[in-house]
């Protein structure tokens, strides 16, 4: 369970981020005040993603059995 509510808030933090970028016209993400740009920036927030829905479907998958 507490790897599906992780899922939930990576996979949502990395869709607003996206969202954010996207509507801002850079591609900039401040983490920890250390803003990362570009490429890095791209990276960080498709890592978020990908990880967060990997974990949602493995504890859904999980949460079956």
């Amino acid at each position: 369970m507490i790897l599906l509510v992780s899922g939930v808030f990576l996979l949502g933090s990395g869709l607003h981020a996206l969202e954010r970028c996207y509507r801002e016209g850079e591609w900039v993400i401040v983490l920890r005040n250390v803003a990362y740009g570009d490429g890095l920036a791209m990276f960080i927030i498709s890592a978020m993603i990908v990880m967060g829905a990997c974990l949602i479907v493995s504890s859904v998958r999980q949460l079956q059995r």
